[in-house]
């Protein structure tokens, strides 16, 4: 008998996918019958819940000596290829800690925001792409836009062409 292991599970960073992938076949292949039993093999004793965790690729990014004391339990032969898998998952991931995640602002700046259509999921109206000054109280009016509330925080980029400027020029009509 085995290490039962369920489904595989659905990761979607192509490398940590691989790495749990090869680390799934090396728990699955191995002379063990369950976690708790590899567990008291594996240095510095992680426990069944943190090996469950690192075959179903949950939890915290493991640490490399784990997987390397966990594959030279199970199958010392694979430890060479398993810690390449490993530097290439730790890579993708630092490379994706280091990139900002997007802003509103920088999904309106390259355009995706322009072709976006769903905007009553996002409880939002659709963005004013274009501002005439006479056509904001009638679109406010028929319930297309909401009333505009300034507030202290907001900022024009410009306040002579801004929209607080076209507000106050639409309601000078």
């Amino acid at each position: 008998m085995t290490i039962r292991l369920g489904a595989p599970p659905l990761i979607v960073d192509p490398a940590w996918a691989d790495l749990v992938k090869a680390l799934r076949e090396v728990v699955g292949g191995c002379r063990y019958h369950t976690l708790e039993e590899l567990s008291l093999d594996v240095a510095g004793r992680p426990g069944k819940r943190r090996l469950s965790e690192l075959i179903r690729g949950t939890g915290a990014f493991p640490e490399r000596h784990l997987v390397e004391s966990v594959v030279q339990a199970c199958a010392p032969q694979k430890a060479v290829s398993i810690l390449r898998l490993f530097d290439i998952a730790m890579a993708e991931r630092s490379a994706q800690a280091q990139r900002p995640a997007a802003t509103f602002r920088d999904v309106a700046i390259i355009g995706q925001v322009e072709s976006f259509t769903d905007w009553t999921a996002l409880g939002v109206h659709r963005p004013i792409t274009q501002l005439q000054s006479g056509d904001l109280s009638g679109r406010v009016a028929s319930g297309e836009l909401p009333t505009y509330v300034p507030r202290v925080t907001d900022l024009d980029p410009d306040p002579a062409t801004g929209l607080r400027a076209t507000l106050a020029q639409a309601r000078a009509r």
